[in-house]
């Protein structure tokens, strides 16, 4: 079977599937985040490629290819089921109608040929066009709930700078938690003290994630609620 493929390198710095699906959760909800991605890769917008390819056909199954550039067809006919794991390892099962000869057409008709793809990953460019504008910066988030509650409390605490969440959601998806006490373990061995001032905090964390955003709220509970600009308690 004829198989577009890609290189080594150019694979290597492909988006793995859960990642990419953890990306557009991040921007536009859990609950469609999948569903556009599938959507766009059966309508040829992602392109898609395996790591590993096997042909399965009528019980022989040919030797794996490598780095194989997964066609839109196959998104068509793809259906999640418990053969599949997409999401996590990257694999999926795809069954695909072949005619191979009009002889055996006039027999019999077709039959299914089993296709597994191994280690699934998205082109980033096109991963990174389903993210929208106020999500990847210069543009402010669609109005909230949770956005104006935030500005609401931000200016009940005394704080003159209320468009803090405003501010992180032009740059693009939030940082998870986790990342966030990474951060927070390093930063708090490097600044302590004066030195570790709410300012310092914030440049170190924004400079730290340059294509994510940073909420205030998140580093005040890190540091233990200090005010924005109160030196930490001095180390004796």
């Amino acid at each position: 079977m004829a198989t577009q493929t890609i290189t080594d390198a150019e694979h290597s710095v492909w988006t793995e599937a859960g990642e990419a699906l953890r990306t557009v959760s991040e921007a536009i909800g859990d609950s469609r985040a999948d569903t556009s991605i599938v959507e766009r890769l059966r309508g040829g917008v992602i392109k898609a490629v395996a790591k590993q390819a096997s042909f399965e056909l009528r019980g022989k199954v040919q030797p794996p290819s490598h780095f194989v550039l997964i066609p839109p067809e196959h998104w068509g006919v793809w259906q999640s089921d418990s053969e599949s794991d997409l999401w996590g390892a990257g694999d999926i099962r795809v069954y695909v109608e072949v005619m191979p000869d009009l002889h055996i057409a006039v027999l019999g008709g077709s039959y299914s040929m089993i296709v597994r793809y191994f280690g699934i990953r998205f082109d980033p460019a096109e991963i990174e066009a389903m993210i929208p504008r106020w999500a990847r910066g210069g543009q402010l988030a669609p109005p909230s709930a949770d956005n104006a509650e935030q500005t609401i409390q931000t200016i009940a605490d005394g704080d003159p700078e209320p468009e803090t969440l405003v501010s992180d959601a032009r740059k693009g998806p939030p940082v998870s938690e986790a990342l966030l006490r990474e951060w927070y373990e390093l930063y708090s061995k490097a600044y302590a003290g004066p030195a570790d001032t709410e300012k310092m905090a914030l440049a170190s964390a924004t400079g730290m994630f340059p294509t994510k955003s940073v909420s205030r709220s998140k580093v005040r509970e890190l540091r233990g609620e200090r005010k924005r600009g109160q030196p930490s308690a001095k180390v004796e």
